[in-house]
Formats: structure tokens, C-alpha cells, sequence
């Protein structure tokens, strides 16, 4: 069996494979932990998004009126309870989970609803006027 000489130091030598494996294991943890986080799978240093919450948080049909009026642009149709149940009835798939509502999952849907919804009440009244001539 053939020993190294004394000039040799197995320390130097040991340390720098274990510097090395470790500098490799440290990177591969770092891609790991990257793909957790972009997927969003785990990521405890993460700090909660209060918009997010927001949006996602359940209310009542007298919550979600007032919190999809608050801040609506003039443009939009503003909502009221009436509004609100016709969608509900025009929209059973979207309350499938119970009465409640969500901005996330309604305020978009009421939206493009409100705008049709308007439109045909225009439509009605243009030929209930044309009718009456």
C-alpha cells in the first residue's frame, strides 16, 4: 500500500472536495427553492399579498356592492342589489359554492353581464319607442 509523503496534507485536501460538494449542493438547493417559489408551491419568506387576499376574500352580497362600487370608474355601470340578484339568477354556475361573492371570480363576470344587460334594456326601449310611432 503506498502512502503519500509528509509534505501531504489530507485536511487541504479533504476540505476542498467538501468545499466543492457543498458549493454544488448550495447550488442545487438555490434551483430548487427557485422552482418552488416561481411555482408558488412553498415559500415561507413569501409575505402575504393583501391585494390578492382581498380579492379572494368571501362576502356578503352587501359587502361585495359596496366594495365593487367603491372606486368604480364613471364609465361603468355602478351595482345595485337588484343588478346583483339578476346576475346571481342569470349565473347559477358561479354560485355553485354557496351565495357567496368574490372580486376575483365576480367583479369581471358582473362586468361584462352589466354591459349586456344594459345594451338589451336599450335595445327594448328603442323598439318599444319605434312600436309606439
Amino acid at each position: 500500500m503506498l502512502l503519500p509523503g509528509p509534505d501531504f496534507h489530507w485536511c487541504k485536501f479533504r476540505c476542498f472536495s467538501f468545499v466543492e460538494a457543498a458549493i454544488l449542493r448550495l447550488n442545487s438547493l438555490r434551483i430548487a427553492l427557485h422552482e418552488i417559489d416561481l411555482y408558488g408551491i412553498i415559500n415561507p419568506l413569501r409575505n402575504p399579498d393583501p391585494e390578492k387576499e382581498r380579492s379572494e376574500r368571501k362576502l356578503s352580497i352587501k359587502d361585495f356592492l359596496d366594495t365593487y362600487n367603491e372606486g368604480l370608474p364613471e364609465q361603468f355601470t355602478p351595482a345595485s342589489i337588484f343588478l346583483l340578484k339578476k346576475f346571481r339568477e342569470e349565473s347559477p354556475k358561479l354560485f355553485q359554492d354557496g351565495d357567496f361573492w368574490t372580486l376575483d371570480k365576480h367583479r369581471m363576470q358582473f362586468m361584462d353581464w352589466v354591459r349586456r344587460y344594459m345594451r338589451s334594456l336599450q335595445i327594448l326601449e328603442l323598439k318599444s319607442a319605434a312600436s309606439l310611432k
